[in-house]
Formats: C-alpha cells, sequence, structure tokens
C-alpha cells in the first residue's frame, strides 16, 4: 500500500510517502529522508510503532479502531486526529 499526504512540520509544509510492504513493516519518506517503522499488533489491532532509533510511538484509538492519538515512550502526545463520519480528518483551526 503506498499513501501520500501533505503535513506540515516546523511550519513547513512537506509531502510524506509512507510505503507498507506488509501490515508489520511500513517506509516513511519525507522530504529530508526516509526512516523504517516495525509495527506491533494486538488482536488485530496496531498498538505501538518501534522507529529505528528504538523509540516507540502507542497509537490510541476510539470505537472504530480509529487512531485518535500518538503518544511517545514518556506518554506524551505527539498528534491527535479527529474524525469527520465517513473517515475524513477534521479540518483544524
Amino acid at each position: 500500500m503506498r499513501k501520500v499526504s501533505r503535513q506540515e512540520v516546523d511550519g513547513v509544509e512537506q509531502e510524506v510517502e509512507v510505503l507498507n510492504p506488509s501490515m508489520y513493516f511500513a517506509v516513511e519518506k519525507k522530504d529530508g529522508g526516509s526512516c523504517g517503522v516495525n509495527n506491533i499488533y494486538l488482536n488485530g489491532v496496531r498498538v505501538a510503532g518501534v522507529l529505528p532509533d528504538g523509540e516507540a510511538r502507542y497509537y490510541h484509538t476510539d470505537q472504530v479502531d480509529s487512531v485518535k492519538a500518538v503518544t511517545d515512550d514518556s506518554g506524551l502526545v505527539q498528534s491527535r486526529m479527529e474524525y469527520m463520519p465517513f473517515g475524513e480528518t477534521w479540518p483544524r483551526i
């Protein structure tokens, strides 16, 4: 699977491409380079991802398994997402 999107990183909009050759591994390519992420699943739900430097990111989901927040090893929120009824991301103001 391949997904291309635009994200704002440090006030600069970048193109981000995510390649998933399998459900357990993903490669994220940004303007500054790329990195691999090993995904960890529990009962078919992705619960965490381990970055190349050994840091983990934990995925917090809602009742339909959509990711609502991503936290780091310290429990600090790295990103939050809100969704509209048919899966589009909610526009941030």
